[in-house]
């Protein structure tokens, strides 16, 4: 693996670069042309988990916000970001929705140079609950000792969410057996008893709750992972350096997208039954987190470090140089749950 320095370096190399191009471009430019120069491509193939945290992609499919930077944008749907990985290193997937944590291994590990082009989803109250069936007998955390509990992949931010949560009742990962389920295929392994527990998000937490009973035992996203940062949009350092302009347009077009989910809840929900495949009545009752409109290192960090203390990472980590700044001005404004 290249050191964070070198990678920081390049990064640098091609923020200046487009910074260069900003400067020389007029507003009455085409719009595959404003901010960062031609576009090297134009057809950019993103992997995403058809759940809430995706919705920035999809508002901004639907609102036009790539058509109007010069791109064709395919979003496919995948199991997570550790099973998305593959994909975008053998490039299928140009963008993918990657959990913070499968990024961190994947660049810690050597399997493939990533960066974040821009966050995606910030954790809120109840939003990634571990969940019990209805009849269960297990009422708190500690009663997960002995429990097989269903994460959507494996050693990935739903494992680790889960062992700071059964850290507090003095459990380790030692004390129970995580088995990878995709999250729509959750709250039936709840029902059937597949599963004695699942680490599960929306739209089937809610989806789980309505149909089939199924109960909050725990917030994972509470305490040390309270407002916790889940997920960004990955793409590869080459291919970064090789569609400096096209990742720039991404990056304006994601950012967009993710104002107006954070803006207005109704924008994604009301594409939701879509590419969720819930009915209407589940997405207007889920809850939702936070979409972030600004890409901070400090937040991300926080996950590094939540890995290096739980022994996910064998030395500490620092993500600052893995965060591809936006093009100037591309940033709307802080954070905000949607309304």
């Amino acid at each position: 693996m290249k050191s964070p320095g070198s990678t920081q370096l390049r990064l640098f190399a091609l923020l200046a670069t487009a910074s260069l191009a900003l400067t020389a471009c007029g507003s009455g430019e085409t719009p595959a042309e404003t901010g960062s120069g031609e576009l090297e491509v134009t057809e950019i193939a993103v992997g995403a988990i058809p759940i809430v945290d995706a919705g920035a992609v999809h508002v901004a499919v639907a609102n036009g916000y790539f058509e109007e930077e010069g791109l064709t944008v395919t979003v496919e749907p995948i199991e997570g970001g550790a099973a998305g990985l593959p994909a975008l290193l053998n490039g299928t997937y140009q963008v993918i929705h990657g959990n913070n944590v499968s990024s961190i291994n994947a660049i810690t590990s050597g399997a493939g140079e990533i960066v974040w082009l821009a966050e995606m989803f910030q954790a809120g109250p109840d939003t990634f609950p571990i969940m019990v069936a209805e009849d269960s007998e297990m009422d708190a955390v500690e009663d997960l000792e002995g429990a097989t509990i269903a994460v959507n992949t494996l050693e990935n931010i739903g494992t680790l969410a889960v062992e700071a949560t059964l850290r507090t009742a003095g459990l380790t990962a030692e004390d129970v057996e995580f088995v990878a389920v995709p999250f729509p295929e959750m709250p039936a392994a709840l029902d059937s008893g597949d599963v004695d527990a699942a680490w599960i998000t929306e739209p089937f937490v809610t989806q789980a709750h309505a149909e089939l009973g199924a109960r909050i035992l725990a917030d994972s996203m509470s305490g040390p992972t309270a407002d916790f940062p889940i997920a960004g949009w990955m793409a590869t350092q080459e291919w970064v350096e090789e569609n400096p302009n096209s990742a720039a347009a991404f990056q304006r077009a994601i950012l967009r997208g993710q104002q107006a989910a954070a803006e207005d809840r109704n924008a994604v929900e009301s594409l939701l039954p879509e590419y969720a495949g819930i009915e209407p009545e589940t997405a207007a009752a889920i809850t939702f987190g936070t979409f972030p409109t600004t890409m901070e290192a400090e937040r991300i960090q926080r996950v590094a470090d939540l890995m290096f203390e739980l022994g996910y990472l064998e030395e500490e980590f620092v993500v600052d140089p893995y965060l591809l700044a936006p093009p100037e001005g591309a940033e709307p404004s802080a954070s905000a749950s949607p309304e």
